[in-house]
């Protein structure tokens, strides 16, 4: 099952700024993406008279020129990766295939005044389809020589060959491309610049993946009455679990998602920010509660979350299990947030009534969640 990740806004602004303030960048820092545009161009600017040649700004990052008189970037010329690192701020992805969108933010200055130019990339986006990565950026150029006219354009500037499907470790996903060429629509629209089909730095791309927390749980209730879909039930119950950290979670900014995952489908219910509160004891925040008693905002009517505990209830025709066969590896996973969410599975003691009701009890912690999936 291909599953949707996007990370929240309110990460992605922690990230740019974490970014913006850290200096000189590490190759392959988590949450960046590490592309050198092009080798043979840094190391024709760097020919140059521009002091600084090369600067990054604006969520971009470089290591420093070891020239300290003309300061800027390092070049790290013919050294393809490593080389400047932009912030990705936007991300909307499968897994495991890996297709999708990430916004990057940055900007890379390129100045010749002895060749009468500079030359601005900014802020490229990298989409991912089947095996190609296509670069769109902003390319700015400011001249004076006469056979290279001013421009500023967000273009198709490049497509790279993935290397394949990104790596999926405990925290991180990461893509890796080969080299790519400039398109001829960024050839054209720079006036001959740079030419159609010139070699680009290959692209590393590392962005934070949600940690999941695997939970055992007391009972998963699934009930249905055939004819009368607004009968149907649902109903999770986790007590006693010391991995479970309620205000690890803010579900009254970020809001929730239930996901309810089988073999061959994923019923999702959202649990919107404006119905949730928090649980304060002796003025400290103890956990989260749920309340739609008339499930006007979908069909969970309640939810409680606290340190070790988890409980959800709903009940409607907006629940869309079918329990004309026996759900198969069924789990529920909770998200609230990009940073971590929980997951129960029912691998415990089972009972089926076909058509009529499905329970699971004292089920064992999943191996590992499902993959995150953002909304």
């Amino acid at each position: 099952m291909e599953l949707t990740t996007r990370m929240s806004s309110w990460r992605t602004l922690a990230l740019a700024l974490a970014l913006l303030g850290r200096g000189a960048s590490p190759a392959h820092a988590a949450d960046e993406i590490d592309w050198g545009f092009r080798s043979p161009f840094r190391a024709y600017v760097y020919a140059g008279t521009g002091a600084p040649p090369i600067t990054a700004s604006a969520g971009a990052s470089c290591a420093p020129n070891p020239d300290t008189t003309r300061g800027g970037c390092d070049p790290k010329i013919g050294i393809p990766t490593g080389v400047f690192g932009f912030t990705a701020t936007d991300a909307e992805y499968t897994l495991p295939g890996g297709e999708g969108e990430i916004t990057g933010q940055g900007t890379i200055v390129f100045s010749r005044p002895d060749h009468f130019f500079t030359f601005y990339l900014i802020d490229p986006t990298f989409s991912i389809a089947g095996s190609t990565v296509g670069v769109t950026a902003r390319l700015r150029v400011e001249s004076s020589f006469p056979s290279v006219p001013p421009t500023d354009v967000i273009v198709l500037l490049g497509t790279f060959p993935l290397s394949g499907s990104p790596a999926v470790g405990p925290t991180t996903v990461t893509w890796s491309t080969g080299a790519g060429s400039i398109t001829s629509e960024a050839a054209t629209a720079l006036g001959g610049f740079l030419t159609a089909g010139a070699p680009l730095d290959p692209v590393t791309i590392v962005l934070p993946y949600p940690t999941g927390v695997p939970l055992a749980s007391k009972t998963v209730r699934l009930t249905d009455v055939p004819g009368k879909p607004e009968k149907r039930s649902l109903k999770v119950v986790v007590s006693g679990e010391p991995a479970l950290s309620a205000t690890a979670f803010a579900p009254v900014v970020d809001g929730a998602v239930l996901r309810v995952i089988g073999d061959t489908f994923e019923n999702v219910y959202t649990l919107p920010a404006s119905n949730w509160s928090a649980l304060v004891k002796k003025s400290v925040v103890v956990g989260y509660r749920y309340d739609d008693p008339t499930r006007t905002l979908g069909p969970i009517a309640s939810a409680r979350l606290l340190d070790g505990k988890l409980r959800l209830g709903g009940k409607g025709s907006s629940l869309l299990h079918d329990l004309a066969t026996e759900p198969v590896n069924l789990s529920l996973v909770l998200q609230s947030g990009a940073a971590r969410y929980l997951c129960v599975g029912t691998g415990g003691t089972r009972k089926f009534k076909v058509g009529k009701s499905f329970q699971a009890a004292k089920n064992p912690p999943l191996a590992s969640c499902p993959f995150y999936r953002a909304f």
